[in-house]
């Protein structure tokens, strides 16, 4: 997962990455590269979804061209959190189907209460999924608004 956006400035861009450093070294972000012209900023990944939005991104790049402001940024976090929350339904089967074998219960059916704690999942993990990479990109898309107001940006 992959974004990118763009932003007109007219200012200066040094505030702007002073800002952007700030911002994400405050979140757990750490600084592999910065210069005049760019910001890299690589993350620990999102752990949970009451964490900070941008900890979705895995690497933040910021780069100015001339009056125009770009962010890329690869949704790492919100990748790892997804994998998760597929496994998730399939981890729970297979506890539920160990459980029932190993309890000597092989010869009667599996009980329906198995299946009402899994199903909720099955709804629920695509709906996060949707909602932490929508929180992320919204966290990333006000960041670079942020940015270009601090650097004379209309």
């Amino acid at each position: 997962m992959q974004i990118s956006r763009t932003r007109t400035c007219a200012g200066d861009p040094a505030p702007a990455f002073d800002l952007a450093a700030n911002v994400l070294v405050a979140n757990g972000f750490r600084l592999e590269r910065r210069d005049a012209q760019s910001l890299v900023a690589v993350g620990r990944g999102m752990t949970g979804t009451r964490r900070n939005p941008l900890t979705g991104a895995g690497r933040i790049e910021l780069t100015r061209s001339g009056r125009e402001l770009r962010l890329d940024a690869d949704l790492g976090g919100v990748r790892l959190l997804a994998r998760f929350l597929i496994a998730l339904p399939l981890a729970l089967c297979v506890a539920f189907g160990a459980a029932w074998l190993i309890s000597g219960a092989g010869n009667s059916p599996l009980p329906p209460q198995a299946a009402l704690a899994v199903a909720p999942w099955l709804v629920l993990s695509p709906l996060m999924i949707v909602m932490m990479r929508r929180r992320t990109v919204r966290a990333l898309e006000d960041l670079l608004a942020s940015l270009a107001a601090t650097a004379g940006g209309r």
